[in-house]
Formats: C-alpha cells, sequence, structure tokens
C-alpha cells in the first residue's frame, strides 16, 4: 500500500512538473507575441498615417538567455519606414530634371516628372540585350545612343546621368534616418514595455536589431549594409519601473551598437563554413547533420555561425536515419537514438570547434567564435531546443599556440542551452 502511494505521489509530481513547463512555455510565447505588436506598431506609427496599414511584422524568440526581436531591414523597408519623404530626399541627392514623354491628343509632349519609374532604365537595358541576342550586328550600338535617339518603345526617358553614381547618397541619407529611428523606437520600448515580458530572469537580456541586411531590389544594392542593435538587462528594467533608477539612467544603460555588416567574404570565414558543412553532411557524419550553414559577423564582437540539426527524415513507413544507415525506423526507436546520439554530437561538436576554428585569421583576440545550434525535433527526450558554444580567439590562439591543451580549451568555452523539448 505505501509502495503504491509513493508511486502515485511520484506520478502526480511529474505531471505537476510537465503541466507547469507547458504553462511556462505557453506564457512565454504569449509574452513574445504581444510585444511583438507592440514594437511592430510602435516602428509604423512613426513613420506616419500611411505606413499604419503596410504588412511589417517584426520576429521575436527567446533564445540562450535573450528575448530578441528582430526588425526587417531591407531596402524597401528602411524607405517606408525611415519617417522621412522619398521624393524630396531623391531631389536632394540626385540632382537634375528628370523628364517623362507622355502621349497626349496633341502627340507627344515633355513634362516633368510627378513619378519616378524605375522601370524605365531596365527596360530599356532588356531591349538592348534582346536586339544583340537575335542580331550579333547590333552588339555595342545601344551604349553610344544618347536618350534623345533611344528607339525604345516606352514612353518614359531614361533617369539622369550620374544617377547610379548619386543614389547611394540618397540610400546612406535613408540608412542613417532608419537606425536613428530604430534606436529611438527600440529604446522607448524596453523602457516602457521590457517588464511585460514577465517570464525572464533578472540576469537575461532584451534585445531588438535589424536581420534582414540584405537588400530586395537590384537598384537598392549597396557594399556595405547597415545594422542596428539595442540591448538591455532585464535587471536594469526592472529597477526602473520599481524606481530604483531614473529614465535617464536606464538610457545611459542600454547598449546600442550600429555599424556596417560588410559584403566582402573573408576567406577564412568562407573556409570555415565550408568545413562544418562538410562535416555535418549526412554521408558523413555519425550522429546529427545540418543543411547549409549560415554565418554573420559584428564588427568588434566576432561572429557567429548557424546550425539546424536534423537526426532523421520522414518516409511513408516511419524514418529514415541516414547518419547511421536505418531505414524505415518507428517513432519510439528514433527518438530512443535522437537522446543516444545527443552528447556524442555535442563532444564532437565543441572539439570540431576547437580544432579548426583555431584556423581563423580575421577575428581579433578579443572577439568571439560562436556556434548557435539548433537541436533536431525529439519531444520527451530531455535535449535543449538551442544552444551556444562560444570561445574567445585568444584562446583559441592559445590552444592553436600549445600554451593550454585540449581539455584546458574546453573549459574555457561557453555553453549556454535552452529550456529541454
Amino acid at each position: 500500500m505505501m509502495k503504491t502511494a509513493v508511486i502515485l505521489t511520484f506520478l502526480m509530481s511529474a505531471l505537476a512538473a510537465a503541466h507547469a513547463q507547458e504553462t511556462e512555455k505557453e506564457r512565454m510565447n504569449r509574452d513574445l507575441e504581444v510585444a511583438e505588436s507592440i514594437l511592430s506598431t510602435m516602428i509604423k506609427q512613426g513613420a506616419g498615417k500611411r505606413q499604419i496599414d503596410i504588412p511589417f511584422h517584426v520576429s521575436g524568440e527567446y533564445k540562450n538567455g535573450k528575448a530578441q526581436f528582430n526588425v526587417p531591414s531591407n531596402g524597401m523597408t528602411r524607405i517606408i519606414f525611415s519617417g522621412g519623404n522619398f521624393r524630396r530626399d531623391f531631389e536632394e541627392n540626385c540632382p537634375g530634371n528628370v523628364t517623362v514623354f507622355k502621349l497626349g491628343e496633341n502627340g507627344d509632349r515633355p513634362e516633368k516628372a510627378t513619378e519616378i519609374r524605375w522601370s524605365a532604365h531596365r527596360m530599356k537595358q532588356k531591349a538592348e540585350k534582346k536586339k544583340e541576342k537575335n542580331d550579333p550586328q547590333e552588339k555595342g550600338k545601344g551604349k553610344d545612343r544618347s536618350e534623345d535617339e533611344s528607339d525604345e518603345p516606352a514612353q518614359f526617358k531614361l533617369l539622369p546621368n550620374g544617377f547610379e553614381a548619386q543614389f547611394p547618397q540618397l540610400l546612406d541619407s535613408i540608412d542613417t534616418r532608419f537606425d536613428e529611428r530604430l534606436v529611438a523606437v527600440a529604446k522607448t520600448f524596453i523602457a516602457d514595455y521590457g517588464d511585460l515580458l514577465s517570464f525572464l530572469k533578472d540576469d537575461e537580456k532584451i534585445a531588438v536589431t535589424t536581420r534582414d541586411n540584405q537588400n530586395d531590389h537590384p537598384v537598392f544594392l549597396n557594399k556595405n549594409q547597415r545594422y542596428a542593435a539595442v540591448e538591455a538587462k532585464v535587471s536594469d528594467v526592472r529597477q526602473y519601473k520599481k524606481g530604483g533608477i531614473t529614465r535617464e539612467q536606464l538610457m545611459q544603460r542600454i547598449v546600442v551598437s550600429q555599424g556596417l555588416m560588410k559584403e566582402e567574404m573573408k576567406v577564412d570565414y568562407e573556409l570555415l563554413q565550408t568545413i562544418f558543412n562538410r562535416l555535418y553532411r549526412s554521408d558523413l557524419s555519425k550522429t546529427f547533420f545540418c543543411r547549409p550553414i549560415a554565418y554573420n559577423e559584428e564588427d568588434g564582437q566576432g561572429i557567429t555561425f548557424r546550425m539546424k540539426t536534423y537526426s532523421s527524415n520522414r518516409t511513408n513507413n516511419g524514418y529514415d536515419m541516414p547518419t547511421l544507415g536505418k531505414t524505415n525506423v518507428s517513432q519510439a526507436e528514433r527518438d530512443k537514438l535522437v537522446k543516444e546520439l545527443y552528447p556524442k554530437f555535442e563532444e564532437d561538436l565543441t572539439a570540431n570547434i576547437l580544432e579548426y576554428g583555431r584556423t581563423l585569421k580575421s577575428l581579433k583576440s578579443n572577439e568571439t567564435l560562436t556556434f548557435e545550434v539548433t537541436y533536431t525535433q525529439c519531444k520527451g527526450c530531455q535535449i535543449p531546443e538551442s544552444a551556444s558554444y562560444s570561445i574567445k580567439m585568444s584562446d583559441l590562439s592559445d590552444y592553436s599556440s600549445g600554451k593550454i591543451n585540449l581539455r584546458k580549451a574546453m573549459s574555457r568555452m561557453v555553453i549556454k542551452k535552452g529550456d529541454n523539448q
């Protein structure tokens, strides 16, 4: 009887713990979604009434002790939400009369453009390429024609000479204004609404950053794309809310970083990416495998590689596990194998980070090499949803030169794990 009571008590405790964990996860997701909506609205509000109805979504995520909100920042987004007047900025930064020809009742008549038509230049280029392709003798002729000599069927003239050289000045102006607005809005958001993220612990952080620095249209291409990041400690936000510090003091404690995400790919970063892409392909890895690994560099902080791991491919008869050479595996067997593979994967990954990470030459001694890993799905397997593995370049240099051994280097690696699945 006593044994039965003990078993029942244990089962009830386990169920209560599982329920509490699920409830906490639901609260986290709710808090993140509410905060996403608040920040999205704040960014749109500052850009003017006409931008309120434009689709725009900030995505939030909790990973490794940080609630991070990723703000889209492609070229068109920056123009729309920079809070300025694009046409006015164009006229100021790209001087010259842009003339269009419109067909009227009395024939062609020129008038100043009231609308910038980006298609004109592309239409002319496409027409010339098509003509050259169909008639080799036409090759190169289009380059010597003046705008007035154009036989382009479109009713729009070309953009002014020097447009391509002057347009980056306009983009710089838009980038600067967008980043200034984003930083101001992010600071206000963190100060006024950061405490709504009730699931965060005092030693964790809230961050707002631009996520997509790739432009969505050829006309907005720029060699050096900008990024902005705003970060605060949860303890500072809560201290401000309780009256422990003033708003001005909180603003001073919020960390702002801005700079350029360089387009030039550094050879050693590309090589390390290639190495890990090869190591964790399904035909070579003995644990989990990955899709192509991505990375991004932030000035003064280091480089972060992002891996999404997989253990199996779903089939009509269950699962195939290519790294183990198993086919038609059941769900239960698959989960059991994933649980067994996890510690081996982590052991190999940390060793590979040290072994191949020391080949980096572009990182400074105070900068960090980080691998952020999203783990294969396995509910109830007691493995984390995600984890980050970081080490300073100075420690990698010490390991490479023989100043410290593998065990010592391992001890200097900082590992942060998310919640268990």
